[in-house]
């Protein structure tokens, strides 16, 4: 069996565990990722059609909601 090390294991390739591998890349950080598939492929990010929304800026809970169901 062949071993392989890394400082991080980031288990997932979709937006989140993408973003984590390139995070803990950016701090200097070995980073190896496991995927099912090809990476952004088949992944909750791939099938939400684009529907995910993240609230930023000054919105209030109360704003992201009415925008995200919108």
């Amino acid at each position: 069996m062949e071993h392989t090390l890394c400082d991080v294991l980031v288990i997932g390739s979709g937006g989140a565990g993408l973003r984590a591998a390139v995070e803990a890349r950016a701090h200097g950080l070995d980073v190896m990722v496991l995927s099912k598939g090809p990476p952004g492929m088949g992944t909750c990010t791939m099938m939400s059609g684009g529907s995910f929304f993240a609230a930023i800026g000054g919105l209030t809970a109360e704003e992201h909601r009415r925008a995200t169901l919108a």
